[in-house]
């Protein structure tokens, strides 16, 4: 009976209002997010690029092997850019809901103090998700929604492994919501890509091939820019919804 009460009297998530907050940076600092998504889907080609002078200094290796280790260095680095990248983003959406004022110089500063084990519990957290996706795809979408509010967790309360259970105690009771929640900001991403890709094909077959990878580049940055805002947003209001934070101080 106790357990039912407690359930009733649980507050809803809001998936509106979390879609709102998820916004709300890029309407209050528009230039420099637009910035990030422009950084962050370069940093797709820099990675290629940069494994490619990589593997070109090195010696004695044989054309097909050359081809494979382009590729495998290229995700390497190219991760290790994004996770940088979107810890910046996160922190800037966190300063904008703190109303913080905080320097470009500093979002680095705090990005660089916790790059070590942000990559190594974001690429615990993706493998993750890709297991939860090879057993069913509802699973992966449950490990996703346990793990959305981890960068915030790991950047601002400075969790190292620790954070893969606040994150679990965080989203706990509430990772339906979150599915919901998710989905409808995949949604959004792609009703702002998906016009854009058809303006790509609808060009002569000579530009196509110029612009298409970059039209690639620009829609991970938008997936990816908003999903690190949007684990700001959930991270917000599960603390507001659990620990009675309010918006100002919630990451305090």
């Amino acid at each position: 009976m106790a357990a039912l009460q407690a359930e009733g009297q649980r507050e809803r998530f809001g998936v509106a209002a979390c879609l709102k907050a998820t916004f709300l940076p890029f309407a209050k600092r528009p230039l420099f997010f637009l910035v990030a998504v422009l950084l962050i889907g370069v940093g797709f080609p820099f990675a290629i690029v940069s494994g490619a002078i990589s593997l070109l200094l090195s010696q004695g290796v044989a054309a097909d092997e050359f081809a494979g280790n382009i590729g495998w260095t290229s995700i390497i680095c190219c991760f290790l850019c994004q996770c940088f990248l979107l810890a910046i983003a996160s922190i800037a959406a966190y300063d904008v809901h703190t109303q913080g004022g905080r320097s470009v110089q500093q979002y680095i500063s705090i990005a660089l103090r916790r790059y070590l084990p942000l990559v190594l519990i974001v690429a615990i957290v993706l493998l993750l998700i890709l297991m939860g996706q090879s057993i069913f795809p509802i699973v992966g979408l449950w490990v996703m929604a346990s793990f959305t509010p981890i960068l915030p967790i790991l950047l601002v309360e400075k969790a190292n492994f620790a954070a893969v259970r606040r994150a679990g105690v965080l989203t706990q009771y509430y990772r339906w919501p979150i599915i919901c929640y998710n989905f409808i900001l995949i949604m959004i991403c792609l009703v702002i890509i998906v016009p854009m890709t058809f303006l790509v094909l609808d060009l002569d077959s000579r530009l196509v091939a110029l612009v298409a990878p970059k039209a690639f580049y620009f829609g991970f940055a938008v997936v990816a820019t908003f999903s690190a805002l949007g684990s700001t947003a959930v991270y917000q209001r599960l603390r507001a919804i659990k620990e009675h934070r309010s918006m100002v101080d919630v990451f305090s």
